[in-house]
């Protein structure tokens, strides 16, 4: 007989926010012709790739995280050529 695992109804909760912006980070991203996109992740380090990777194709990037209640603050600026 498989042995039971034991009853989680005693257990504690979890202790961290399971309530997690799924879009923590952002890259708002402008082109020369006026066209713009974004790309939102909840992984800093991929949002900061793609936004070098823009900047680096020519467009303007703004890098941004997200401050709770759909309020977001610049915190560093791609522009194109720089590093």
């Amino acid at each position: 007989m498989a042995t039971r695992r034991a009853s989680r109804h005693n257990s504690k909760g979890i202790r961290h926010n399971s309530i997690r912006a799924a879009d923590a980070y952002r890259a708002l991203i402008r082109w020369p012709d006026g066209s713009s996109s974004t790309f939102g992740n909840h992984d800093r380090a991929r949002v900061l790739a793609v936004a070098r990777g823009k900047s680096a194709a020519g467009a303007t990037v703004d890098f941004q995280e997200h401050q709770g209640w759909c309020v977001y603050k610049t915190t560093r600026t791609f522009h194109p050529g720089a590093p």
